[in-house]
């Protein structure tokens, strides 16, 4: 319920003034925006060669997941209410995210989210920063997976409490128009 003051009108101004509901409070989201050193190396982009895993890099990773699953299967079961209430417990360890967007040009925009906003919410503020707004883009987490799900908090996608995404561009540039 909103309280309102009387309207008042004067004869030399006709104006009429009401008191305006309280707005909410705004969350500052410590906007940075970080440039490369114009000293600095150009970005080196690694053939598609070097991601390709070497026999021993293999059996190590395969070794690493079986441990991984045989520590799983040798632990007590919970129960949902156990599992939800330890859930609960590390989202309010973390009510905050960081998040890094690294552009193209190697520019990086960083800004502070509640973690229980939305995926879409971060996309919504990466286009309000844009020249070109209306273009097409993804927010990719390192290596190659993307956030495509909008209504999923940033702590159930892994994105808290900090998180580096890559920005790519989905449909080429138009003519005249410039990349960010």
């Amino acid at each position: 319920m909103s309280t309102t003051t009387p309207t008042v009108s004067t004869p030399e101004s006709n104006v009429t003034t009401q008191s305006a509901p309280e707005p909410e409070p705004t969350f500052d989201r410590q906007i940075k925006m970080l440039q490369p050193p114009s000293n600095a190396p150009a970005r080196i982009e690694l053939p598609e060669s070097f991601f390709k895993l070497t026999a021993n890099e293999i059996k190590s990773l395969y070794k690493s997941h079986v441990e991984t699953r045989e520590k799983l299967e040798n632990k007590p079961l919970k129960t949902q209410k156990i599992r939800q209430a330890e859930e609960l417990d590390r989202m309010k360890k973390y009510p905050r995210t960081t998040i890094r967007i690294r552009f193209p040009d190697s520019t990086v925009l960083q800004a502070v989210f509640k973690s229980q906003e939305k995926v879409g919410d971060v996309y919504d503020f990466v286009r309000s920063t844009l020249k070109t707004p209306e273009r097409k883009f993804l927010l990719c987490l390192p290596p190659r997976s993307k956030l495509v799900e909008p209504m999923q908090t940033l702590y159930k996608a892994g994105l808290a409490p900090a998180s580096n995404l890559t920005f790519v561009w989905i449909d080429k540039a138009l003519p005249g128009q410039q990349g960010k």
